[in-house]
């Protein structure tokens, strides 16, 4: 009798509940695992610090009179990181500029030039730079600040100008990364059509020890990656960084992201092969980052 009336109660309790409430059997929730960044340092220790090492780090995306630069500024600040966790740069010694006018480029040149001074040993120096560059009628490079008009390019920064004020008595090596094409071409449009004329720049004047690792050939674009929000040759440098630790001579750094840059333009019926220059007086075996 006692059974029969609990199984009662617990019947009333039952259909109470589920005329208040909606209940489903299952309900599945997906959880999409969370793809890991590539260039991601979170798996390595820190470097070694280099305390002779300086770097000038500029990412100028957006232009005033002329197109933007995709992701220029992301690229600057993933460099930024790299130079300090995998390169060992103190960031005391590190100039970081974002969307930099002439004169604020021409400043951070002799921050860095300053920043020597302070140093007992031989310095080397890294300069990296993302955003748009011309070449001049007589071939020279010039990097492109945001307030600079790509036709008249006053006020452009001639990239052979810039690696000699950035070498003093000090300095032992000065290694220059373009992420940046030459040929009047940015990453998405041309800049250049209202020149009319496409100018080969020059890389044959640069100053003894100086390198320069640039992320497209004469007549090519230096192109974007819009799955990782980077460029290209940014992409696959710090890819190629991160692979090897930090620790790799420039030669072979500038082989491994030739190779791994064509793959991939070639995969995105793009056309990319970066180069790499230096002084014909200059010795580059065995010199690294």
């Amino acid at each position: 009798m006692k059974q029969h009336i609990l199984l009662i109660l617990l019947a009333i309790i039952v259909n109470t509940l589920h005329a208040q409430y909606s209940f489903s059997a299952f309900e599945y929730v997906k959880i999409e695992k969370t793809q890991e960044d590539p260039l991601s340092l979170d798996a390595l220790k820190p470097s070694k610090m280099q305390p002779h090492k300086l770097a000038l780090i500029i990412g100028n995306e957006n232009y005033r009179n002329t197109f933007s630069v995709p992701y220029a500024k992301r690229d600057a600040a993933a460099f930024n990181a790299y130079a300090k966790h995998l390169l060992g740069i103190d960031s005391s010694n590190i100039v970081y500029i974002e969307n930099g006018s002439s004169l604020e480029i021409e400043k951070g040149i002799q921050q860095i030039v300053a920043l020597q001074q302070l140093i007992k040993d031989s310095t080397e120096i890294i300069f990296y730079y993302a955003g748009h560059g011309m070449p001049q009628n007589e071939g020279q490079v010039i990097l492109l600040p945001v307030d600079v008009h790509p036709i008249d390019l006053i006020g452009g920064i001639e990239l052979t100008k810039a690696a000699n004020e950035l070498k003093t008595s000090k300095t032992k090596q000065v290694t220059i990364l373009l992420d940046a094409c030459f040929t009047g071409k940015s990453r998405t449009k041309n800049l250049m059509a209202s020149r009319g004329i496409i100018v080969v720049p020059k890389y044959n004047n640069l100053p003894e020890n100086t390198f320069v690792l640039s992320a497209s050939s004469d007549d090519q674009k230096a192109h974007p990656m819009d799955q990782y929000q980077h460029g290209a040759f940014t992409y696959y440098l710090l890819l190629t960084l991160k692979e090897e630790n930090g620790l790799i001579t420039l030669e072979a750094l500038s082989q491994k992201v030739t190779k791994k840059v064509e793959k991939w333009s070639i995969k995105a019926a793009e056309q990319q092969s970066p180069n790499f220059y230096y002084n014909s007086k200059t010795k580059s075996q065995n010199k690294t980052l």
